[in-house]
């Protein structure tokens, strides 16, 4: 979960869900309004939705967010039902208190009817398990649906009959080999895409710094469950349809980067997604070597762009996000008398100085007295790869009166958050939701650190990843460089199953914040300058 633009469902949602009056502690589901996939056929979504939902309360498993409450949350988000993906609902779901999100979506497969129900858990984004019915006719379907509910609930009734014509038994099947409903016109990818991924896309920590691969992987899989296709030797083994064709390859031993980049390039992939900036040099040398080949790269600006007119820039508007931050770390800081608080990064460069203006100038919007000593503890590591002199110099603001760090320091971080562990007091993380890979961690190290991680401030790779390949597809070219911001959703606060209480108090004053920066209130500073500037309005 995260808290950017959509913020205010954080605070709406707590208290939004209707219990089914038993006073049994029954999960609760939400049920997203029903996606019609038919093409020019007209279908009562809102209807057939709460028929579903009937059924599912009838079955006695679940006890239902009301309606009402649900419309209000996906309203305040500003989430397009049709094409929810099992990431997008999860987060519906945190944040409207439930356990489990329902996604319904009915197609036309040949000559029949198919409605398919997939249940996806909150707290992990996985989907847990997937039923279809199938029938000749829409009342068919219609009459079929309250069974969907009871077999998705682990139940069954006896199916109906129907007038219109026998119904295909309805089936449950294991969410990783749930049937596609849709394939591309030819029955041929609509786009063949390429992603190169700077070691396993799989982390084999918390601490591990392919936590970003697994974030841009997310995105392939959105994509191909939104265009009906599939992405070759997924682990999950997921696969949709034909509708796009997406291969990876994964840099290490035996493997180069470059040659990750040829390998895509050579079977006429493209657009090739490079996912890091390790992959900057190698992916100019690429570019030069396949001219008709669109390359992506995440987080590495290129030197001189107009040498290289086949590479789009994939970047982020990092001192939106610290500038919350900043703010939250104020409000922190602000409950205990003389409450001090602290930014590492890892080196004294111009990217972590553009972390650094962003969550200073948050901490100056709660409170000027937070934008400098001795309220306010700065340090450099000097590398992005120290976790030992970053724990050092955590410690030190920890015992200097730090209520709380933000920490921008890569690898390094590791040892902020040991440090947080050692004085049990709070840090923030960066890029990737931290305190989710940690409290999901098989480490214990990791799980007994997650705790501590109040939230982190993430960019969402798999949206920009999302956004870029989409344009592709529909547009079939794109810009020099795409940039997400907080008004995008492209920069936010993470907030999962494991935070969200804790976060719960912050809520209105973050919002509020979010509010003014989306609406163009005032812009928040991205460098010394223009902190100075923001600064010297906030005395």
């Amino acid at each position: 979960m995260s808290i950017g633009k959509r913020a205010a469902l954080s605070i709406l949602a707590l208290a939004l869900v209707v219990m089914g009056g038993s006073g049994d502690k029954r999960p609760v589901a939400a049920v997203i309004e029903m996606e019609s996939r038919l093409v020019g056929e007209t279908v009562d979504t809102r209807t057939m939705t709460d028929l579903f939902e009937a059924g599912l309360a009838e079955a006695g498993a679940y006890d239902i967010v009301s309606r009402s409450s649900l419309d209000a949350i996906l309203s305040e988000q500003e989430f397009q039902m049709s094409g929810m993906t099992a990431s997008q609902a999860a987060k519906i779901g945190a944040l409207a208190g439930a356990t489990k999100v329902v996604l319904l979506s009915l197609s036309r497969l040949g000559s029949a009817y198919v409605l398919v129900a997939k249940c996806v858990d909150s707290t992990t984004g996985i989907l847990d398990v997937a039923s279809t019915v199938s029938a000749p006719s829409l009342d068919g379907i219609v009459a079929l649906t309250p069974e969907l509910a009871f077999r998705l609930s682990g139940k069954s009734v006896a199916a109906p009959v129907t007038a219109s014509a026998p119904a295909v038994p309805a089936t449950a099947v294991p969410a990783a080999t749930a049937p596609a409903t849709a394939t591309s016109p030819t029955g041929k990818p609509v786009a063949s895409i390429g992603a190169a991924f700077d070691g396993s896309i799989l982390a084999a920590s918390a601490s591990a710094s392919n936590t970003l691969n697994e974030v841009v992987f997310e995105g392939l899989r959105r994509l191909a469950e939104r265009y009906r296709g599939a992405i070759r030797d997924d682990p999950a083994g997921v696969t949709y349809g034909t509708g796009i064709d997406i291969a990876y390859r994964e840099a290490g031993e035996g493997l180069s980067r470059l040659d990750a980049l040829r390998s895509l390039a050579r079977e006429g992939r493209s657009p090739i997604i490079a996912a890091g900036f390790t992959f900057g040099e190698d992916l100019t040398v690429a570019a030069k070597e396949f001219p008709a080949t669109r390359f992506v790269i995440l987080d590495w600006t290129v030197a001189e762009p107009e040498k290289y007119p086949n590479i789009t820039y994939l970047g982020f508007r990092e001192h939106e996000g610290t500038f919350l931050a900043g703010a939250l770390s104020a409000l922190v800081a602000k409950k205990v008398p003389g409450g001090v608080v602290g930014f590492i990064g890892g080196m004294d460069i111009g990217v972590i100085r553009r972390f650094r203006a962003g969550y200073v100038a948050g901490l100056a919007t709660v409170d000027p007295a937070y934008a400098r000593e001795p309220l306010y503890l700065e340090a450099f590591v000097g590398s992005f790869d120290d976790p030992a002199r970053a724990e050092e110099l955590a410690m030190t603001m920890y015992k200097g009166g730090a209520r709380i760090i933000f920490q921008a320091a890569g690898r390094s971080g590791a040892g902020v958050f040991r440090a947080a562990r050692r004085n049990m007091l709070p840090a923030i993380g960066v890029d990737v939701d931290q305190g989710l890979d940690h409290a999901t961690s098989t480490v214990p190290e990791e799980l007994m650190v997650s705790s501590l991680i109040m939230t982190s401030v993430v960019k969402r790779y798999d949206l920009a990843i999302e956004r870029a390949v989409s344009t592709w597809i529909e547009k079939g070219s794109l810009p020099a460089s795409i940039i997400l911001g907080i008004a995008d959703d492209g920069m936010e606060l993470a907030v999962n199953a494991y935070n969200k209480d804790v976060l719960r108090p912050y809520l209105p004053d973050i919002w509020a914040i979010i509010k003014k920066v989306t609406s163009n209130d005032f812009k928040v500073p991205f460098d010394d300058e223009t902190l100075k500037a923001f600064l010297s309005k906030r005395k």
